[in-house]
């Protein structure tokens, strides 16, 4: 597939579906425009950047920007990148995202702009945007030349036919019988070559040809020039006579010295004493060629942006003391901070004086031609106004010259990522063929291709736009010659000039040829490892329209926007909300290069390639608790509103199921209504922001007139005001407490009203059981018109018909799947109104008499009550919720794994009885104790590797490794001995080598005093770790010579290589093992068949063993006397492990 078809979105048809961010250019070049469906509604202002690059710092004060200050950047040399991407070392480059690094560019890839053989070459130029005004009434119309000749000729031909055949109606009003057209306004150029050398007058003749100015006020044109530098390694001279052939008068200065004196060619030296070049200049003031380069070489440039105030400093900021005489603004590429584009509302000020200066030539010569025929000429004002300006790399205008935006830039995998669950016909017809392009080949690898190869452009763009105002000239110059040959052509050749090129070179920084393609290449390479990675672990559930993870999808458009802003340096597409607390755009801004914050992928995860997203900390907005995204415009333009709001209703619930706390819904007894309640919770608090939303901009839309005055209105619509602001921090803002009510009754009921009361709706107290079934039955169908408790604007009717969909999802594979899935959804969403306290609420206005049906709007001057008596039968309350229980025996009964369905949901290992463990065996994640805080797992003192080798672990867990899930599973009987879990002091050794395992299985546990060997939860994460770090061939510890800091810190608090042994995990081989053993050598690991064979032995005792299959596990792994030392423990602590706790059940 071409780079022409990049943005072609195509039906099984063929035809192409057109969206405005794809397609061709139907708008002037923007180096730094970004896609609508990447603009941020949040994005930091551009100045930001350019502050940034001074080391200025921001000033706020929120937690994530301070680690993020608190973590210092280091440095990463472009050869280090470089070298990454030439090896395809993906993992190593995505570990660089672990922390803050700046970009320095290795001195081998510069060059000297000052060197006397380093050239400044001006060139081709071209006129890319034309737009002109009419004289009459200022109208704007666009087209392209081939459009306007065509229109110019059907007004010269056609005008009277057509007005004959109008309908009458037009021309009542005399207009168009009264006028005639008199101009077309031309848009024209678009990239088109101009001044080119040699075709000057033909140039002159078509310009005089296609373009009439007579009618035309004033119109707009920028011109485009490319100016590089040239490594000349060989010169020669030329003759005398041959310069003087063009250039009659030489002069020892430019012309803006007022001291320059003519100097003889013939006598004045080519060279100075040092071998340097003499510099001449014509009567123009530009340069006079005395030697041309015959071996030289392109090289390519990028702006300083650290410089590039000097361009647009005026007389007093040179000396320090002002502003800019132009504002201006800064865009960095490629990650470098301090290169790139830069853009300004004015030209640089070195090319504005050129300008000044042909513009009063100009005056001057018509005045001066009004005297020479003795004319009156009228006072001729400015005729050339700058617009503004922008200088960027021509790589960038070539990546983007067939499209109005490359693939890299659009954000295409966020919209294939977000894509697989839309409906509509058109819209998957869509989705599969932006499928399609990513499977051959993402958006950064298309950029690679379309980037490779040689004579790829490397130099500087610099437009300038200007407006020239037409009806200052006489009749006889409105022409396209006259303009030709005195405003485009003499604009065009002003870039050549010394004090213009003396300003670029002092401002730009010069590589080696085919250095830039590299450096967007290299640096971006990191980023682009994740995105690949990211792909490549989800394409097989995009290829079958699997959902995926909303974190995900965020990670992914986070680091798409970052990936748009290394190549236009615009902040407009960081999303700042998500992104700052990702470090992702405080990173790009500040330091060049990205980071990612711990808090959304840990640096071991990133270290280790195993890539894991941080969900239990993901950013929610404050006063709604929506999840922060960072892909929303590009579904909502992409995908539609509605396909965003269902996919935010998803993530809010997936992140709050995550996330349940534990004393939410601790006196439902059954695990899964806990679960299909917090659900239900977490849709109705999206319902209190949309009334919140409802009677806030109703109320102040009445006092909003009153609030500034003084006197009796104005008191009462500040006090309004007042009781608003209190309701709205309320958390249970429907409730009767006299702490919600009164603010509420204050702030809606106007000061005239007698009663302080609110509106009551006509149909009477309901029960919690109506409101219920309103939800239920809206959130059943898909209409257009919503009824109370939903509104238009609001965001409940999405969330609550996602929140249904989830708790279907979860009921169904639960121990309820055979119960009424719609009744036990009515009983969570009844338990959380009542959790709640909703009493009340908002509803639609009372029938008026009037003829039509009643308005089925919600207001906020209308309320329902809900406290008339339910007629729910309390069935499913008796039976699951058990109010008259104990709350002991609530807790025995209660499971902590709320999210079965899920295997990705937390879980509490220390809370999980063993009779009920094959209902988390399939917990792909580690238990939430082993995110508890432990002073005994790292430490100031604890060597670097051991909390590395931790951190490793818990990045490399895989529940789908036997040994991994049975380490969990011996660690958590292990936290269940305590504190008995030593082997005793004297141990009689069998004689046989084969007895060693039996004589183990058959020792008594015994306990000592030992710091520590009291708590359950760090012998659960000590043991686990311990144990797969030693199997683990890529573990920090497995190939290291010295151990001994290791095994010192774990047998001092009972884990050694014995108690492997005994947990079942591996082999004694030598009599050392009893004592002293040395991991390998007297106590060997299992073999990989051996632990395949085990481990399914387990997953059948936890199966096919009913009540007692934990006890089967124990007997499996540990052997009798361990479950007889369990059957003799008649009391455990506090944070004991699961055999304590069914000891008894389980009648050992």
């Amino acid at each position: 597939m071409s780079d022409t078809d990049d943005n072609d979105d195509q039906n099984n048809n063929g035809q192409i579906l057109t969206y405005e961010d794809d397609g061709d250019h139907d708008e002037p070049f923007d180096a730094t425009a970004v896609p609508r469906r990447l603009l941020a509604d949040d994005a930091p202002p551009q100045q930001e950047v350019q502050q940034a690059m001074y080391g200025h710092r921001d000033g706020l004060l929120y937690d994530h920007v301070e680690a993020f200050n608190i973590s210092r950047a280091a440095k990463m040399s472009f050869n280090q990148l470089d070298s990454l991407r030439q090896n395809n070392h993906a993992k190593r480059a995505i570990r660089v995202l672990s922390g803050r690094h700046r970009l320095e560019i290795d001195e081998e890839h510069r060059l000297d702009p000052t060197d006397p053989n380093m050239v400044v070459a001006t060139g081709p130029h071209f006129l890319d945007f034309v737009i002109g005004r009419d004289r009459e009434r200022g109208r704007n119309i666009e087209l392209r030349l081939v459009d306007a000749q065509i229109l110019q000729d059907d007004f010269l031909d056609h005008w009277d036919a057509w007005l004959e055949e109008a309908p009458d109606a037009w021309k009542r009003d005399g207009f168009l019988t009264n006028n005639s057209p008199v101009a077309i306004t031309i848009r024209y150029g678009q990239n088109q070559e101009i001044l080119l050398p040699n075709l000057a007058s033909t140039e002159r003749r078509n310009f005089h040809k296609d373009r009439d100015y007579s009618f035309i006020k004033s119109f707009t044109f920028s011109i485009a020039t490319h100016i590089g530098f040239i490594n000349v390694r060989e010169w020669s001279d030329m003759s005398v006579q041959e310069i003087m052939m063009d250039n009659p008068e030489a002069y020892d200065k430019d012309d803006e010295d007022p001291s320059r004196e003519i100097v003889d060619l013939n006598t004045y030296p080519n060279y100075d004493v040092f071998g340097d070049e003499i510099p001449v200049y014509g009567k123009g003031g530009f340069k006079i060629f005395r030697r041309r380069p015959e071996v030289a070489d392109s090289c390519g440039s990028l702006m300083d942006l650290g410089a590039a105030h000097t361009l647009f400093e005026g007389a007093q900021e040179a000396q320090g003391t002002g502003e800019n005489a132009v504002r201006f603004s800064v865009y960095p590429l490629a990650f470098t901070q301090y290169l790139g584009n830069i853009q300004a509302d004015g030209l640089m000020v070195p090319f504005k004086r050129r300008m000044d200066r042909l513009d009063a030539n100009i005056r001057q010569g018509l005045q001066e031609l009004a005297d020479a025929e003795d004319q009156e000429a009228e006072l001729v004002g400015r005729i050339i106004y700058p617009v503004n300006s922008q200088a960027y790399n021509a790589l960038s205008h070539r990546v983007r010259s067939e499209a109005k935006f490359h693939a890299v830039q659009l954000g295409l995998m966020t919209s294939v990522f977000s894509g697989t669950t839309v409906e509509r016909a058109a819209l998957k017809t869509l989705w599969s063929s932006r499928l399609r392009l990513c499977n051959n080949g993402l958006p950064h690898e298309r950029f690679d291709r379309k980037v490779s190869g040689e004579d790829q452009p490397e130099c500087m763009r610099f437009e300038n736009t200007y407006r020239v105002d037409v009806f200052q000239l006489p009749s006889r110059r409105k022409n396209g010659r006259f303009i030709y040959d005195n405003i485009i052509a003499p604009l065009g050749k002003a870039w050549s000039h010394p004090s213009i090129l003396s300003a670029i070179k002092n401002t730009s920084i010069v590589f080696k040829k085919e250095f830039i393609p590299k450096l967007f290449q290299s640096a971006s390479y990191p980023l682009t490892s994740l995105l690949t990675h990211f792909w490549n672990t989800y394409k097989n559930d995009l290829k079958e329209n699997y959902a995926i993870d909303p974190s995900v999808v965020e990670m992914v458009a986070m680091l798409e926007r970052a990936l748009n802003y290394a190549h236009t340096g615009s902040a407009r597409v960081l999303t700042r909300k998500l992104m700052d607390r990702s470090w992702l755009s405080l990173s790009v801004i500040k330091d060049g290069l990205p980071s990612i914050s711990p808090k959304f992928i840990t640096h071991a995860s990133l270290s280790t390639g195993l890539i894991m997203i941080e969900l239990d900390k993901w950013p929610v907005d404050k006063a709604t608790s929506r999840p922060l995204t960072a892909s929303r415009r590009t579904q909502e333009l992409t995908w539609g509103l509605d396909h965003y709001q269902n996919f935010e209703a998803r993530f809010t619930i997936s992140l709050a199921i995550d996330n349940i706390p534990q004393s939410s819904y601790n006196f439902v007894a059954d695990p899964t209504l806990r679960v299909l309640c917090y659900i239900s919770e977490i849709a109705l608090k999206r319902f209190f922001s949309d009334v919140k939303v409802l009677v806030k901009e109703a109320v102040l839309k009445e006092i909003s007139n009153d609030l500034t005055l003084r006197g009796p209105s104005g008191i009462a619509a500040r006090e309004r005001q007042t009781a608003l602001k209190s309701w709205l921090d309320c958390d249970n803002p429907l409730s009767f407490t006299e702490d919600v009510l009164p603010q509420l009754l204050m702030a809606i009921v106007p000061l005239q009203h007698q009663k302080l009361t609110l509106p009551s709706s006509h149909l009477g107290s309901q029960s919690i059981d109506f409101f219920v079934d309103a939800i239920m039955t809206q959130c059943s169908y898909h209409g257009r018109i919503l009824r109370p408790p939903f509104s238009k604007k609001g965001h409940f009717h999405h969330l609550a018909s996602i929140a249904i969909k989830e708790c279907e999802k979860i009921i169904a594979i639960s121990d309820l799947r055979n119960e009424d899935s719609e009744q036990l959804i009515k009983e969570s969403f009844r338990l959380a109104s009542i959790t709640l306290k909703i009493n009340h609420i908002p509803w639609s206005a009372n029938p008026d008499g009037g003829r039509g049906a009643p308005s089925v709007r919600m207001v906020h001057n209308v309320w329902l009550n809900l406290g008339a008596a339910s007629l729910h039968s309390n069935q499913h309350s008796a039976a699951l919720i058990a109010r008259k229980q104990s709350r002991q025996q609530i807790a025995v009964r209660s499971s902590i794994s709320v999210q079965l369905s899920d295997a990705r949901g937390d879980w509490n290992a220390l809370d999980v009885k063993l009779v009920d463990f094959h209902t988390v065996i399939h917990k792909t994640i580690l238990p939430r104790e082993f995110d508890m805080p432990s002073s005994n797992t790292s430490t100031s003192t604890t060597e670097a590797y051991i909390e590395e080798t931790y951190n490793y672990v818990r990045a490399a867990y895989d529940r789908n490794k036997p040994l991994h899930h049975l380490a969990l599973i011996a660690s958590i009987a292990c936290a269940g001995l305590l504190p008995h879990i030593y082997a005793p002091m004297k141990i009689t050794q069998p004689k046989q080598n084969s007895n060693f395992t039996d004589c183990l299985r058959n020792l008594e546990w015994e306990t000592r005093t030992k710091r520590g060997a009291s708590q359950a939860h760090i012998f659960l994460k000590m043991v686990t770790f311990f144990i797969i770090a030693l199997y683990d061939q890529s573990s920090p510890i497995f190939y290291k010579s010295d151990k001994s800091a290791w095994f010192k810190k774990h047998s001092s608090k009972g884990i050694t290589v014995l108690l492997i042994c005994r947990l079942g995990l591996a082999k004694p081989v030598q009599a050392r093992a009893f004592r002293s053993a040395q991991w390998n050598i007297d106590v060997k690991p299992l073999s990989t068949d051996e632990i395949d064979c085990l481990y399914g032995d387990v997953l059948e005792c936890f199966r096919k063993g009913g009540k007692h299959g934990g006890y089967d596990v124990i007997h499996v792994l540990m052997g009798t006397k361990t479950v007889q030392s369990l059957n003799l423990m008649h009391q455990a602590p506090n944070d004991a492990g699961v055999i304590w706790k069914i000891v008894q059940t389980l009648k050992l």
